[in-house]
């Protein structure tokens, strides 16, 4: 995964189209959060997470450096692994096809 993040970061622009996907799925789930935008402008993440106490809460995160983020998300435990497995054979069926 942290191949895949580094190399997806330093890619063209029409291939990161479809990696970026796979960089809001690593902070979705990090996070635990329902929705994922980033403003790639502003460095700005916008996290829509689901508090029970609250309903929705939205946080925003200034990021000034992506793929040390995404990096630092990356956890070793087994729920996070068979994530990454599968992340990893969406985007070799992606670039296969």
């Amino acid at each position: 995964m942290r191949k895949l993040i580094s190399s997806s970061l330093h890619k063209p622009f029409q291939e990161k189209e479809t990696l970026q996907p796979v960089h809001i799925s690593v902070l979705k789930m990090y996070f635990n959060a329902k929705e994922v935008i980033y403003n790639q402008e502003t460095a700005e993440i916008q996290l829509q997470i689901n508090d029970s106490e609250f309903n929705d809460v939205f946080v925003n995160i200034s990021c000034s450096n992506l793929e040390e983020l995404l990096l630092s998300c990356l956890l070793d435990d087994p729920k996070s692994i068979y994530f990454y497995r599968n992340m990893i054979s969406y985007c070799n069926l992606r670039y296969s096809a």
